[in-house]
């Protein structure tokens, strides 16, 4: 699911960041994940946002991986 992941990656820039550093860009990796089905954790997640996520996944696979974000991903600089 994405929203833990992009909470982790929050906490760990919040972490790492130095105010007196330009950052221009941040990426983050994942590695070794695999494909196949999971199992709903009740407590954390809603069945509407697993669907939700879902959704969002089969909307990268076919239009390519930049297609759809959350907006809680996007930070803008207005």
């Amino acid at each position: 699911m994405d929203a833990p992941l992009i909470k982790k990656v929050k906490e760990l820039f919040k972490q790492a960041y130095q105010k007196r550093l330009l950052i221009r860009l941040v990426g983050v990796r994942l590695s070794n994940l695999v494909n196949g089905f999971e199992q709903i954790d009740l407590y954390t997640e809603s069945e509407e946002q697993y669907s939700l996520c879902q959704a969002m996944d089969k909307i990268r696979r076919r239009f390519g991986p930049d297609a759809i974000k959350l907006a809680s991903g996007i930070n803008l600089n207005l």
